[in-house]
Parts: structure tokens; C-alpha cells; sequence
């Protein structure tokens, strides 16, 4: 099977992306749901718009392999599309990491490209269902999940309000009243139990105010807990490690 060599000038939503030979295309037999036209609502605590994921696995300049599904004179033909940086199907990702679902436009003629293509989309649509990723993401659990690290509630929440450009985040005032103490966790982390350092901080913090370092995570007393832990790669999360005192 030949695939056209292309690379990706961007994505501009989650359902379609411009090269810069083809032109637009939509991805084959997969789409996201607009979350406001045929009846699907995305999670409420869904911290991401429904493009994002497209955008990981397709930055701009992407070098990319591309077969198209349909007649290339249409508008926005359907393409499958693989990342030439590492291999990978973009089209059965975007499914596996929760972020489209299979649909049946285009499937007999991805199947004889790729046999197997349409049982492998549905398995990968189960696990993600499973597991809540993406837009099967269950807003109880994450609840309960912060519940039981008992971080400090925040006083404004972000929420994504959703459009034709797949969402955009919106700062809202939460209305929870004042900030509850929290139970005395005791010593009951350590530095290993955390994977960055603004994951320890947050939880230092938590806690500190009303019990000090419950959990020694700060050996010198400067207020850097587990200065040897490596920084977050979300850059709205990181917090430098400055010493409080």
C-alpha cells in the first residue's frame, strides 16, 4: 500500500488538519463529536478541548505519511495519516487515548487498506471507555480521586466552553465557601511517592499551615520539599524551587 509523503502546516480542529500538499483532510474512520450538534456531551471535568490530543500527535511540521479514503477532489477527503516520527497511526491514537470514537464513513475502504483496522478501533474504544480517558473521562471519580489526596480546593476553577475552534478555557470563581481544615495526615508520604516536585509541593502546602511537615518531605527546613524531584512538563503547573525561609 502507498502512502503520500505530506507534512502538517496545522491542526484546526479535532476533526481536521491541513498539509501543506493535500490541503484540508479529516481523519478516516474516526471522528470526534462536536459535543453540541448530535447529542454527546463532553465531561464537565474533562480538563482538555477535544483538539488537543491532535495537536500532541500532530504539531506543526509534522512529517506524515498519508492515504486518502476518499476522492481527493471532494472539499475534505478522509485520510488515514501516520506520524513518520515514530509510526504511529494518528487515527487509531486519537481513539485509543479517548479522543474519537469509530464511525462507519469510509470503514470498508480503510479495512482493505488496513485489514483489522475496525475490530482494532472498537478494542481501543473499550479500553479507553474503561479506563476513562478523554471524553469517557467519569467526573465522580476524579472527584473522589482529589478527595482522597485532600488537596486544598481551589479558589477559581477553569473550564473549557467549547465552539467551532474546539474550546477555549474560561476562569469562574468557585463557590464553595470558606476553606475547610483538613484531617491530620501524618507521616504518611515520602519523596518517592510523588513523580515531580510541584506534586510534593502541592501536597506540602496542603498541610503545612496547619501541622507543619507532617511528612518530612522538607529535610532542611527551607520550604523546597524533595528538592531532587524533577519539575512537572506542563508549564501551568510548574513552580520554581525557591527557598520560603
Amino acid at each position: 500500500m502507498n502512502f503520500d509523503n505530506d507534512e502538517v502546516v496545522r491542526v484546526l480542529d479535532a476533526n481536521t488538519v491541513k498539509l501543506k500538499r493535500i490541503g484540508l483532510v479529516s481523519f478516516a474512520s474516526v471522528q470526534t463529536p462536536s459535543g453540541y450538534k448530535d447529542g454527546f456531551r463532553f465531561p464537565d471535568c474533562m480538563a482538555k478541548s477535544p483538539s488537543s490530543n491532535a495537536r500532541q500527535l500532530l504539531p506543526q511540521g509534522t512529517k506524515v505519511k498519508v492515504k486518502l479514503t476518499e476522492d481527493g477532489n471532494v472539499p475534505r477527503p478522509r485520510a488515514l495519516i501516520v506520524s513518520k516520527y515514530n509510526g504511529q497511526l494518528v487515527n487509531a491514537e486519537l481513539v485509543r487515548n479517548g479522543f474519537a470514537r469509530p464511525i462507519s464513513r469510509g470503514r470498508d475502504f480503510s479495512e482493505k487498506l488496513l485489514p483489522g483496522l475496525t475490530d482494532d478501533l472498537f478494542s481501543l474504544q473499550r479500553q479507553a471507555t474503561e479506563k476513562g480517558l478523554g471524553m469517557y473521562r467519569r467526573c465522580e471519580l476524579v472527584e473522589a480521586a482529589a478527595a482522597d489526596d485532600q488537596f486544598e480546593p481551589l479558589d477559581f476553577t477553569v473550564e473549557t466552553q467549547y465552539g467551532d475552534d474546539g474550546g477555549k478555557p474560561i476562569l469562574r470563581r468557585r463557590d464553595d465557601g470558606p476553606k475547610a481544615r483538613p484531617t491530620n495526615p501524618g507521616d504518611v508520604r515520602k519523596c518517592a511517592d510523588f513523580d515531580t516536585y510541584e506534586d510534593a509541593l502541592r501536597w506540602y502546602e496542603r498541610y503545612f499551615e496547619y501541622y507543619g511537615d507532617v511528612a518530612r518531605l522538607d529535610r532542611n527546613g527551607d520550604g523546597v520539599p524533595c528538592p531532587l524531584l524533577p519539575h512537572t512538563s506542563n508549564q501551568s503547573k510548574y513552580r520554581m524551587k525557591i527557598p520560603a525561609r
